[in-house]
């Protein structure tokens, strides 16, 4: 799965605003160290889970980035390889009939004197 740009940002603002939003909660909320702990130990573990997921699906975008490039420089590379070829082939064949062309013209003259 894909992840653009601007759902990478909102996904870094969430996470942003989440830890300050953690922040405050820590510093407003009346409730004891044992359960703001284990809150912020969930909290934690939760950040991790998502942030190893979108780190999952750049490494996925970029590997398929570079196999669509790899791919089009190899296209590119074959289709070259064929117009050279054909190209090769034409002036081959110009040339064949430039020959033909000056042979018939020195017969013509050898018989014209």
């Amino acid at each position: 799965m894909a992840v653009g740009w601007s759902r990478m940002k909102t996904l870094g603002w969430m996470m942003g605003c989440g830890i300050v939003g953690a922040g405050a909660a820590l510093l407003l909320a009346p409730q004891s160290g044992k359960r703001t702990r284990r809150d912020l130990r969930y909290f934690g573990k939760r950040v991790l889970k998502r942030s190893a997921a979108i780190g999952t699906d750049v490494r996925q975008s970029v590997d398929n980035l570079i196999d669509d490039v790899a791919d089009k420089l190899q296209e590119g590379a074959e289709r070259s390889f064929e117009m050279a070829a054909k190209a090769g082939h034409d002036v081959s064949h110009a040339a064949k009939a430039g020959r033909s062309y000056v042979r018939d013209g020195i017969e013509k003259f050898r018989h014209a004197s």
